[in-house]
């Protein structure tokens, strides 16, 4: 559009109105308190251990759709009307989340975490 620019960030931040700030600032402040940077990789998260089978099983439960049992029909008939979704989340976690990029991400650890560990060793 001619004229038109983008909203900084900042101009954008200062439009938002946040109803309890007080709130936002105290929920930040516990998550800190619980939460420490680890010095280790962060640990896989269980989607990536199934993302090369999720394709597999959607392309298995659609076939299973297409005669299902009497109480399954309105679930059978949900999956095959949105399974391109259910493939579509799939594919945007390999590309928006790649393996090597989550493994450069910080790690954290909790409190309880890091207590359990003394307790363990």
């Amino acid at each position: 559009m001619a004229g038109s620019r983008a909203t900084p960030r900042n101009e954008m931040t200062a439009l938002v109105s946040i109803p309890h700030p007080e709130l936002l600032e105290t929920a930040a402040r516990e998550l800190r308190e619980r939460h420490r940077a680890a010095n280790r990789m962060p640990r896989p998260i269980p989607v990536w251990a199934n993302l090369p089978s999720m394709l597999d099983w959607c392309d298995r439960a659609r076939a299973c759709c297409a005669e299902p049992e009497p109480e399954a029909t309105k679930a059978a008939e949900w999956l095959l009307d949105n399974d391109y979704q259910v493939q579509r989340a799939v594919l945007q976690v390999r590309e928006d989340l790649p393996l090597e990029f989550y493994r450069r991400l910080p790690s954290v650890t909790s409190a309880v975490e890091e207590g359990c560990a003394i307790k363990c060793e």
